[in-house]
């Protein structure tokens, strides 16, 4: 059963709920204590974070373009600028026109008596843009080669062993000038003059032949620093030291 409220306590109540009025003031303040702190901190972190990881530079590099296929397609005639970064070995020679991944290129000129440049020359190549044996290249055999100028060789990227033996990763760096670094040598060099560091690396020596001062090292040699192009053939990735001064 309800009880009848009695006046005394009727008034009571109305007084209470006159005096509880000013409860709002704080209720108003809560709020702008929870704007001030969430506009802050979203307004901070999300510009910050945006801007630092998005302003990076494009490389410039038409052979990237080329090796990726953006813009060209297998069998185009194509025109190619950059830097010699290996020797020749009388049938072609390694290109770069950047630092970067996928800024090299082999170029194949064959026997056929064009100009044959060396380490350090500024060339500019016209050939067509083709696969040969899963190695991206031009073919300049029918094409053209002019020797422009001499500049500094490309520097070589520094790279983990394990991305040149990734199949996901190694792919950008065919052709380009690397260096690997705390070399174990894990097996002696074939007949072929390949051998390899632990980890299953293997480094040919296609530059190296008429080197008189290199000699195949032995297991468990080791070396700080390896650098050469990294090539890509019978299937495999390997890279290929231009002279003794690339081993350290």
């Amino acid at each position: 059963m309800k009880r009848l409220m009695t006046l005394p306590l009727l008034l009571s109540g109305l007084l209470f709920v006159s005096t509880g009025c000013p409860k709002t003031t704080t209720d108003t303040g809560e709020a702008d204590t929870d704007t001030d702190t969430d506009t802050d901190t979203d307004t901070d972190t999300d510009t910050d974070t945006d801007t630092d990881t998005d302003t990076d530079p494009p490389v410039d590099s038409e052979i990237s373009n080329m090796q990726q296929y953006n813009g060209y397609a297998e069998n185009d005639t194509v025109t190619a600028t950059g830097t010699v970064t290996s020797p020749n070995t009388g049938y072609g020679f390694f290109l770069q026109d950047a630092s970067a991944p996928y800024a090299g290129i082999w170029v194949y000129h064959g026997s056929s008596g064009k100009t044959q440049p060396t380490q350090g020359d500024t060339v500019e190549v016209t050939g067509t843009l083709l696969e040969y044996d899963d190695l991206t290249e031009i073919d300049a055999s029918a094409g053209a080669i002019n020797v422009t100028g001499a500049a500094d060789v490309p520097a070589a990227i520094i790279v983990a062993k394990a991305d040149l033996l990734d199949a996901t990763t190694a792919e950008m760096y065919e052709s380009v000038l690397v260096t690997i670094e705390s070399v174990t040598v894990a097996s002696e060099a074939d007949s072929y003059g390949e051998w390899s560091t632990s980890g299953g690396l293997i480094v040919d020596d296609k530059f190296l032949q008429d080197d008189k001062s290199y000699a195949a090292p032995a297991v468990s040699d080791t070396f700080a620093k390896i650098t050469g192009p990294y090539d890509y053939t019978y299937g495999d990735f390997k890279l290929v030291p231009r002279s003794s001064s690339d081993f350290e």
